[in-house]
């Protein structure tokens, strides 16, 4: 819940409740935004949702269904969100064998991105061929700092390209791969993902 604040200072008490249907793949997912109570509803947001592991769901939620204004910082139709479940964060081990390797990732949400790994330096190739070096800092068994350091793009070097430091916490250890969730440096975003270990 939340309080929204209007620009004459009157203020309302918002409700938020999700309706998740699991029939639907990768899955159907209702925001209800309700006013001071849950008897007066007064927004919808679609969207859809991809479970990662039995603690983070990701969502995605489709603006051109919603009765509430689009944020301008959206160029697409949707805003990509996580949701996820506090009392599992402290029980991840087994983090150690994922700090080297080549990985995959794939998902609904960005297509398919490589990843080699070995000691502190890290290089991301997508579909397209950009290329970004990335140096690695680990800050804890299951934790690391990505800061780039190169960029490719169309096989082109890209001179002064934003320094954006991400935080990466390891947060469900799985046979082959595992679930993570990023934080970007100075701001409030989350971005989950689940990277497949294709050899280490």
């Amino acid at each position: 819940q939340g309080i929204q604040t209007f620009k004459n200072g009157r203020q309302r008490k918002i409700l938020l409740r999700y309706e998740v249907n699991e029939k639907v793949s990768p899955g159907q997912i209702d925001f209800l935004f309700y006013e001071n109570s849950y008897d007066n509803l007064i927004g919808k947001r679609e969207g859809i949702f991809e479970l990662l592991s039995d603690n983070v769901l990701r969502f995605a939620i489709n603006y051109d269904t919603a009765n509430l204004k689009r944020p301008k910082m959206f160029n697409d139709s949707r805003e990509l969100g996580i949701l996820v479940r506090k009392d599992h964060e402290l029980k991840v081990t087994g983090c150690d064998r994922y700090k080297n390797g080549k990985f995959k990732y794939v998902d609904v949400f960005f297509g398919t991105i490589l990843i080699e790994r070995h000691d502190d330096i890290q290089v991301q190739t997508d579909s397209n061929d950009n290329r970004i070096k990335f140096k690695v800092k680990w800050l804890s068994d299951c934790s690391y700092e990505v800061t780039p350091i190169e960029v490719f793009y169309n096989n082109v070097l890209v001179t002064n390209p934003p320094v954006q430091v991400l935080t990466v916490d390891m947060i469900a250890i799985k046979s082959n791969s595992y679930v993570y969730v990023t934080t970007l440096q100075d701001s409030n975003i989350h971005l989950a993902g689940e990277l497949i270990q294709i050899q280490n």
